[in-house]
């Protein structure tokens, strides 16, 4: 029972890190993709700004939700088992508990292992169940509403094949700090610049802004 335990909360926190990768492929920053899987998982909710973050997207919702199902069944089982824990325990069990999670403790410090897993998960997560990667991915948040986001232009938008100067994006409170492209990177770029598609821009503002303006 207490080795069945165990092997149920190391599966959690697998289910909670493919979570947290499945929210930062939808743009969430790597930080707080992992704080949101885990609020979904353990059922301690959001704050305001969090939760705006979750509801604006179809997708994230659709991540919360299983969560939200995975981690109440989860530790609605755990709990039972905690309960019956003492007319089924052992030494065995205790030993290959321990020795459980040991292992998963040290494999979870070791970055190349988790860095190879997390790219795996990601590539079957967008192959097999055609996550799409968002657009924008956040950088840095400065409040509610402004941030530090990067910006994929993977195909063509109302942003492309246009200079910075004609999108009049400054008026829309979005600062366009760098632009990335074939050719390298420009760092604060003028306003000849022309934005083309396949680049990466860095910009700074109001997202929900520039979220309208992809989106057209």
């Amino acid at each position: 029972m207490l080795v069945l335990a165990v092997c149920l909360i190391i599966f959690l926190v697998f289910v909670m890190e493919v979570g947290a990768i499945a929210f930062k492929i939808t743009g969430v920053e790597s930080s707080n993709a992992r704080f949101q899987s885990l609020s979904a998982i353990t059922g301690t909710g959001f704050t305001t700004k969090d939760a705006d973050v979750i509801t604006r997207s179809k997708t994230r919702k659709k991540i919360c939700m299983f969560l939200m199902v995975i981690g109440h069944i989860g530790l609605a089982v755990i709990v039972a088992f905690a309960l019956n824990l003492q007319h089924f325990f052992s030494t065995w069990q205790l030993l290959v508990g321990s020795l459980l999670a040991i292992l998963t403790y040290l494999f979870a410090k070791n970055r190349v292992f988790v860095d190879k897993l997390d790219k795996q998960i990601e590539t079957q997560l967008v192959k097999k169940l055609h996550f799409r990667k968002e657009p924008i991915e956040e950088v840095l948040i400065i409040n509610d509403e402004y941030k530090v986001a990067e910006v994929k232009l993977e195909k063509e938008c109302s942003l492309t094949d246009k200079s910075l100067a004609s999108l009049h994006l400054t008026t829309k409170d979005i600062l366009v700090l760098a632009v990335k492209g074939e050719e390298g990177v420009i760092l604060a770029p003028k306003g000849k610049d022309i934005i083309r598609k396949g680049d990466t821009l860095t910009v700074y503002g109001k997202i929900k802004n520039l979220e309208e303006i992809i989106c057209k």
